[in-house]
């Protein structure tokens, strides 16, 4: 029995073969609503500040410095 040909709507592949930082600018043009971009932006926000806070604290007890 042969099988029945489908045209695919959408494929992966383009967007699998992007780099992280092309796919984070593809979000805009397919998420256009406004809280959710600001949303996104605070969550980003806050786990580069909480990283970036984590490590000055872990760098500062192992040279005994306080970053103020």
């Amino acid at each position: 029995m042969e099988g029945i040909a489908q045209k695919q709507l959408f494929s992966w592949k383009n967007v699998e073969n992007l780099g992280d930082l092309e796919r984070l600018n593809l979000i805009p043009g397919y998420l256009p609503d406004e809280k959710v971009i600001t949303s996104l932006e605070k969550a980003l926000f806050t786990f580069y500040f909480t990283t970036i806070t984590s490590l000055c604290y872990t760098i500062s007890g192992h040279l005994n410095f306080r970053f103020y």
